[in-house]
């Protein structure tokens, strides 16, 4: 699956079948303009009520601790890069824990487009189905 956010649009592809959903980002509005960002990741998570609580080692990178508790999440950050997230969305428990991390590495462009003849289904934004 890949999952591509550009501007205020979220594409998820299933790479299998080229299909997928795209979505305007709920976040979208919280993001802040800045160029540090280290800076721009915590003020965006301070936007979205998030609070930092702790730090722990993950792959070995010492990473922050935040909680979003609007979000009911909690995500390990390490140099402005997620590591893990746990949330309850809808009912579900989810977990989303890195494998491997990669820095100083050249990734071609192309790898941040839709691929050619996605097929995708219009969610519109996501505030619509949070009942907001």
């Amino acid at each position: 699956q890949l999952v591509i956010m550009d501007g205020k649009m979220i594409y998820t592809i299933d790479l299998e079948t080229n299909s997928g959903s795209k979505m305007e980002n709920p976040l979208y509005s919280m993001f802040p303009k800045g160029t540090d960002l280290e800076e721009v990741g915590k003020e965006m998570m301070e936007n979205m009520g998030g609070k930092k609580i702790g730090s722990e080692t993950v792959l070995g990178k010492n990473c922050e601790i935040w909680s979003v508790e609007k979000l009911m999440s909690k995500v390990w950050i390490w140099n402005s890069i997620p590591i893990k997230t746990e949330a309850n969305m809808l009912g579900m428990n989810m977990k989303i824990e890195a494998e491997k991390v990669e820095t100083d590495i050249s990734v071609p462009a192309d790898k941040f487009k839709v691929p050619a003849g996605a097929s995708l289904q219009d969610m519109g934004n996501m505030q619509n189905y949070m009942g907001n």
